[in-house]
């Protein structure tokens, strides 16, 4: 049987640590091979330093080739703070994401924390087309990863995800709940 489970790529170009060795990439990461949280600074360096671009091309392709390996469908792909708005990041995961059947991304609109009551209030308010709903859920006893991810309330919307109220709100409105391969089907690839 056929999951229907959605599964993206979040790639992470700052603030978290790297898939590629430090030693690989020593323009992009520190010693410990953690990416600094200077986002503006790394912007004009993608753009502006060649070098530097080549390290941040292999770190992307080692991140596809990361989810590639785990055997999932790849259904879309955004990046950590939405680093991919950036014209040099996204030209390269648009680039090295075609080798890895990339057919969708990300383009953000945040509303902020997502608790049960944004949840349902969110769904009675969705505009027609394509939205996606996207939230950090964790257990109360989880960690965040990131020092960015302090006071982020993991719980309420993992509560919210798992609300009866919200499964019955999107019953009755009738939306169709799914991911970007269910509206983008795979098809023969052009090169």
């Amino acid at each position: 049987m056929r999951s229907r489970l959605r599964v993206g790529l979040h790639i992470v170009l700052a603030d978290g640590r790297a898939t590629s060795r430090a030693s690989d990439i020593p323009a992009l990461v520190s010693r410990d091979g953690r990416f600094g949280e200077r986002m503006v600074r790394d912007g004009f360096r993608f753009f502006f330093l060649p070098y530097v671009r080549c390290q941040l091309a292999t770190e992307i392709r080692a991140q596809f080739e990361a989810f590639a390996a785990t055997g999932l469908a790849l259904d879309h792909v955004n990046t950590h703070k939405h680093f991919h708005l950036y014209p040099t990041v996204l030209s390269l995961i648009l680039d090295i994401g075609r080798d890895f059947g990339l057919r969708a991304m990300l383009l953000p609109l945040e509303a902020g924390a997502l608790d049960t009551a944004a949840m349902l209030d969110a769904l009675a308010h969705m505009p027609a087309g394509v939205t996606e709903i996207y939230c950090h859920p964790a257990m109360p006893a989880d960690t965040p990863i990131a020092p960015s991810m302090r006071g982020y309330r993991h719980a309420d919307e993992l509560d919210a995800l798992l609300s009866a109220r919200v499964a019955a709100a999107i019953a009755s409105a009738g939306l169709a709940c799914g991911g970007f391969a269910d509206l983008f089907p795979p098809r023969a690839r052009i090169r």
